[in-house]
């Protein structure tokens, strides 16, 4: 009520408002209240701000820096008087740090007459995207920040007029765009502006119902739907005629910082997966994904990442993500129709080998642990490069599994097993391996496994240097024994069910006697209770031994011994001991005679009747 009748206070921006001829950004800026006028959409200020000057002030603020030396000369300027220096630092203190920060906050408060005013003025929208032209070295890292998030909320709320001006751009923009993909938040705006989930849904919209409403809501700021579908698809085909895919493996080297290789691993696996959502036909997928998939592309990516092994241990998971999506494209001819990603994969699966073969170029490549020294360690590449040679086994398909044997994979992956004998992860990738080969109907690759690869002749050959490890006085055993525990077990357990594998480990020499003695050993100690010790264990045993029945007279002899045992209980439990009372001096007995007379219940506390407690009574009055 007091706000309808004007006798609310004003707050200061309102009074700053209120005279526009003397009113500047900058004293707007400086109140504390801008940003909650702003959201709360004050029409007197949206109006303001809304204006061709203050958005390009705004504007500047995001995408032009202040050089902080600037603060430093004016200090050791001589001609001013201190007063004047110290206005004029404030001032530039706070074009510096506040201004922008505000500036951002309010272009990112989702007000739509500031978004349409900026689309609509072809100059401001050249002033904010000259961002990217800037040269790498010369960004600040605040500033990107502020105007990656009002980019982002442009492109969220007028998606159609971004594009029109991106379309007019030529390829140079597209090179400025990618030199400054290592910034935090530029991978996931690049996504947003190139479009391809757009695209996609478009096209699953045809003959999709769901889709179909999803799209529209997208959409719904777009005047005509029919205009803006066509703009989408012409934009994606505009970054696909400027080869962004190129120039993104471009920063996959090792000229550039571990920011670039994450950024751009994760824009091309997103741009497949994305693009999968609504299509599982790689002729429907957006023309980027296509061409990410394509032959060409997947070459130059898989060179790339092969010349550097920093670059590779960062960028593998996109061959995780060319895997998984290749799983869901494939149809029921799968092992004559390779899908592209998988062909380019087992032709550079040689190189893949050999990485794990060579030693690490790096100089210092000695690693000291408590149990030794490791020289060269295996390192996190060849550990990566393990664990995506271990998803291939997943792939059921026969050229797979023939490149797999060919290339001597499983053998590496052994030998590596063996030697880094304290590696668990390690470890567990050649026992997954394992276990995925003796679960599946692959005879190759059990066959691999057991002939080629001698993995029973290994286990015992590493059970016996273990013992010789323990004997010569050294009582810690392998690190691998574990593992070769439950792989063996595992073997075991498959070969009852598996006539082919029992075929191939019967005739091997010493197995039975180890399954019979060193693994029935090591079974039961691990079966056994936690907190439990050997004298444990035979206590339980000799009680759990049914003895033989006794004899009659064993048994009468056993009886007459418990004969009166409950009677002499009985008696027990009815006996109450009563202490013999103390004589106590004759100058005392006065004493105690009163105070028995005045006492009924300070007697010993006995289960006996009342009668019994007053014959104790009458006991201590004699006294």
């Amino acid at each position: 009520m007091l706000f309808k009748l004007g006798f609310h206070s004003k707050s200061n921006v309102e009074i700053l408002l209120e005279n526009e001829e003397t009113c500047i950004l900058e004293n707007l800026l400086d109140e504390d209240d801008i940003i909650q006028e702003a959201k709360a959409h004050y029409g007197k200020l949206i109006d303001f701000l809304c204006k061709s000057e203050n958005l390009t002030k705004m504007i500047d603020f995001i995408t032009i820096e202040i050089p902080i030396e600037q603060v430093n000369d004016l200090k050791k300027n001589n001609n001013q008087k201190e007063s004047e220096i110290m206005i004029n630092e404030e001032k530039l203190q706070k074009r510096i740090y506040k201004y922008p920060r505000v500036a951002a906050e309010i272009l990112s408060c989702d007000i739509e007459p500031i978004y349409t005013s900026i689309v609509n003025d072809k100059l401001l929208m050249t002033s904010l995207f000259d961002f990217i032209l800037q040269e790498e070295e010369k960004r600040n890292v605040n500033l990107s920040n502020y105007w990656i998030r009002v980019v982002t909320c442009l492109v969220q709320r007028k998606p159609i007029e971004v594009h029109k001006f991106i379309m007019t751009q030529n390829e140079q923009f597209v090179i400025k765009f990618v030199n400054h993909i290592g910034i935090p938040g530029m991978d996931e705006l690049l996504l947003k502006i190139i479009s391809c989930e757009l695209y996609d849904l478009i096209v699953s919209a045809e003959t999709n119902r769901s889709a179909k409403q999803q799209l529209k809501l997208r959409l719904m700021d777009a005047k005509d739907n029919s205009d803006a579908v066509n703009i989408i698809k012409q934009a994606v085909h505009w970054w696909v005629d400027n080869g962004i895919e190129f120039k993104l493996i471009d920063k996959l080297t090792s000229t550039f910082s571990s920011d670039y290789h994450v950024n751009v691993t994760r824009i091309l696996s997103e741009i497949i997966r994305r693009s999968l959502q609504y299509n599982l036909d790689i002729t429907k997928l957006n023309p980027l994904a296509q061409n990410v998939l394509s032959d060409k592309v997947l070459v130059k990516l898989m060179d790339t990442l092969l010349a550097n092994n920093q670059v590779l241990n960062e960028g593998i998971s996109l061959l995780h993500t060319l895997i998984d999506t290749s799983i869901d494209l494939m149809d029921t001819d799968f092992d004559e129709n390779l899908p592209n990603a998988i062909k380019v994969i087992l032709s550079k699966l040689p190189d893949l080998v050999n990485l794990l073969k060579e030693l690490p170029t790096d100089n210092n490549n000695t690693l000291v642990l408590t149990f030794g020294t490791l020289n060269p360690p295996l390192g996190e590449t060849r550990l990566k490069v393990i664990e995506f040679l271990s998803s291939l086994y997943h792939i059921r398909c026969e050229p797979v599994e023939k490149a797999l044997i060919e290339c001597n994979v499983l053998n590496v992956v052994i030998d590596l097993f063996f030697k880094y004998e304290f590696n668990n992860l390690l470890h567990n990738l050649l026992l997954n391996i394992i276990s995925f080969i003796l679960s599946g109907d692959s005879q190759s690759l059990k066959k691999n496994l057991f002939v080629d690869c001698k993995i029973v002749e290994r286990i015992l050959k590493a059970n016996k240097l273990n013992d010789q490890n323990m004997k010569e006085g050294n009582k810690m055993r392998k690190g691998y024994m574990g593992h070769l525990i439950i792989i063996s077990n595992t073997i075991v357990t498959t070969a009852n069910s598996d006539d082919t594998i029992q075929q191939m480990i019967k005739d091997i020499q010493g197995w039975k006697e180890f399954v019979d003695t060193t693994l029935s050993e090591r079974n039961a100690i691990e079966s056994r209770q936690m907190g439990s010790d050997d004298n444990y264990l035979h206590i339980v045993s000799v009680s759990s031994i049914q003895l033989p029945p006794l004899s009659e007279e064993e048994q009468k002899e056993k009886e007459e011994a418990f004969i009166g045992f409950d009677d002499e209980m009985e008696e027990s439990d009815n006996y109450v001991h009563i202490p013999t009372p103390i004589t106590p001096p004759e100058d005392e007995k006065a004493d105690i005679i009163g105070l028995s007379n005045n006492s009924t219940s300070s007697t010993v506390n006995t289960n006996n009747t009342t009668e019994n407690n007053n014959d104790k009574e009458m006991q201590l009055s004699d006294v």
